[in-house]
This record gives C-alpha cells, structure tokens and sequence, in this order.
C-alpha cells in the first residue's frame, strides 16, 4: 500500500522547485540541486558543439540514452545551451569592439607621429633636400598622416585639397619615397611605443 506523501515533504519539494527557478545562476552554471553528474553530462553536450546530440552524450560518458533524455528535459540542456552560445557570441563581439578601440588608438598615436614629422620636415626643407625628396613625396607623406589619423579617430570621409589628391594605393610613389615613408613609419612607432612606457 502506497505510504501518504507528508505535508511538508510536499512543501519543501515546493520550496526547492522555487529557489531553483529563481537562481540568479547564469543557465550555463550548475543549476540549484543539479547533480554533479548531471552538469557534467550538460557540460559534454554544451561543448560538443552544432552536432550535438544527448545520444553522443550517453556513449562518452557511457550512460543509457533514457538518462540523457530526461537529464535533457529536467535541466533544459537546449535552452542553456542557446544561452551559452549567446553569451560566447556577446563576450566575443566585446573583445573585439575593445581590440578595435586599442588598434584606433594605436593607429591615430602613429599617425600623429607621422604627421607631426612630415610638417617638421615641411618647415625645414631646404634646397639640397629638396632635391632628394621631392615636394610632392613630402605632400603625399601628409596626406597619408592626416588620412590615417582621421580614420582612426573616427571621422568620416577624408580631407581633399587643391595640392592634395587622395589617392587609393601608393604604387606612384617612387621606391625612394617608399623607404623615406617606411623609415618615417618606424620612427613614429618607436616613438608611440617609447611614450606608453
């Protein structure tokens, strides 16, 4: 004969059912009375990736299908698994909104660099230097500074003047005036590496 269920075995079955609903655990955590056994089964299926399946759960950890399933429904494995999936696409989509600031950052110290250097070289040619490096190269060095800068501060478009036009690639530039832009760019980022320490 079946034994009578207790009023308060009743009410603390209720209670339990309560505090695990309301858990401020995140559903990819062991949940409130999940067993050890069962989060880890959780954890398998949550780490198997698209091809998931409880069936591939059960032959890892060598457990009956019929346990997976209910472990499955009882601990919603679908639905965590979706919250943990966002959660992986949120904390990947900040990490790299951060790597982009820090590389806009670094791009428009360089750039700052560059530019400053190229408006010293503007003040200071002379015509012996003139000779070596045309004015034109010395332009399209600040051309490139402002444009860099600029982009990686954030603004839109770019700024176009009469003696200045923008172009898409640097291949018109003579070999000369690539090495004078490369020894430039070192310099400026050696300079922005030595002014973060």
């Amino acid at each position: 004969m079946k034994q009578p269920v207790s009023l308060g075995k009743v009410e603390r079955v209720k209670e339990l059912r309560e505090a695990r609903e309301s858990s401020t655990r995140f559903p990819w955590e062991r949940q409130f009375n999940e067993s050890r056994k069962a989060f880890e089964a959780f954890t398998v299926y949550r780490d198997m990736g698209p091809r998931r399946s409880q069936e591939k759960v059960a032959r890892e950890l060598c457990k009956s299908a019929q346990l997976m399933a209910r472990w499955s429904v009882k601990w919603s494995w679908v639905d965590r698994v979706e919250a943990w999936i966002d959660e992986k696409d949120r904390e990947s989509r900040l990490l790299q909104s951060e790597a982009v600031i820090k590389m806009n950052e670094r791009h428009a110290g360089l750039a700052a660099v560059l530019t400053g250097k190229v408006i010293e070289k503007l003040q200071t040619v002379t015509p012996k230097e003139i000779e070596k490096m045309t004015l034109a190269s010395v332009s399209k060095l600040l051309e490139i500074g402002v444009k860099v800068e600029r982009q990686a501060r954030g603004e839109a478009g770019e700024v176009v003047s009469d003696k200045i036009e923008i172009e898409k690639n640097l291949s018109h530039l003579t070999t000369e005036e690539l090495v004078e832009l490369e020894r430039i760019h070192d310099v400026a980022a050696e300079r922005a590496e030595q002014n973060k320490d």
